[in-house]
């Protein structure tokens, strides 16, 4: 409205100046014009229309792309404004961290602390291996000096050895010949004599004659022996209440024990505790009395016992 009024208000001034002028003669010309003036007031007010609507309208669209962009900031806003409370929160958590490991920190410097002067106590024990490692060195220099003269003297007695072993090859051949030897021996002399002498003899008698064939001193001889010196083996009762059938089974393990007792329960229990009832009794008596003879029954009876 405003260009309207204004092109009006010109229009008016045109027309005084042509009046002044004296340029208006006729009504026709005034009119025609007020119509050419008219028609460009029109076209300068469409121009204007125009350019005014394509303005607002490029203002409409700026205003938009503003808020718009507003609306885009303010959310960034937010988003930082988010951020910056979820990084002052983390930092919250960051100095907690940062005062456990600053107090870890200091923890391992104590320790560090004291692992230097262990160190310093492991360098001075290392020297004093290193030391000792020296004196070990030259002591298996010794050692690898006289090991030489052991391995020297180890194969001598090797030798030595092997030869001691077909010497107690052989031996253990003559060892059995004996053995064949004594038991056809007590099979063929022994035992006749002693069914012989058992007859008509004291119990001291028998025993006696029994140590001496085994080549044991008669001072071994047990103290019931004396006892009853001169009483005979007249009845197997009479023999059973002075000398329990055990101990006379464990001193002649190699008799003919059923010309003494006849009954087949004294021969069976002859033949179960004889080797080594005798065996046991006479290890003790080798081991107390160190003679020659009682070693010498202990090894025959040993070669018994084999049987």
């Amino acid at each position: 409205m405003e260009t309207i009024l204004a092109n009006m208000e010109a229009m008016s001034l045109c027309m005084g100046r042509t009046e002044e002028a004296g340029a208006v003669d006729s009504p026709s010309v005034q009119r025609d014009f007020v119509d050419v003036v008219t028609c460009h007031s029109m076209q300068v007010l469409v121009a204007n229309y125009d350019n005014g609507s394509r303005a607002q309208h490029e203002q409409s669209i700026s205003q938009f792309k503003l808020r718009k962009e507003i609306d885009e900031l303010k959310a960034a806003n937010r988003e930082l404004r988010d951020a910056g409370i979820r990084m002052a929160a983390a930092n919250v958590r960051l100095a907690a961290g940062n005062k456990k490991l600053i107090a870890e920190n200091e923890r391992l410097t104590f320790d560090n602390e004291k692992l230097g002067e262990e160190n310093e106590e492991q360098h001075v024990r290392i020297a004093q291996l290193d030391a000792l490692v020296g004196i070990l060195w030259s002591t298996v220099f010794e050692f690898d000096e006289e090991s030489v003269k052991l391995n020297e003297e180890t194969a001598k007695l090797k030798r030595e050895n092997d030869d001691m072993k077909e010497t107690n090859a052989a031996a253990q051949v003559e060892i059995d010949d004996l053995k064949k030897d004594v038991k056809e021996l007590i099979e063929t002399t022994f035992n006749p004599l002693m069914k012989r002498v058992v007859i008509d003899m004291s119990r001291k008698t028998v025993i006696k004659l029994t140590y001496e064939f085994l080549g044991l001193p008669t001072r071994h001889l047990p103290d019931w022996a004396t006892f009853i010196a001169e009483e005979r083996f007249k009845t197997k009762d009479a023999l059973l209440a002075v000398v329990p059938k055990e101990t006379f089974i464990h001193l002649i393990p190699e008799l003919d024990l059923g010309l003494i007792y006849d009954d087949m329960e004294t021969r069976r229990l002859a033949n179960a505790v004889a080797h080594q009832a005798t065996r046991k009794q006479l290890e003790r008596m080798a081991s107390s009395e160190p003679d020659m003879s009682v070693r010498r029954l202990w090894d025959r009876l040993a070669m018994f016992s084999t049987q």
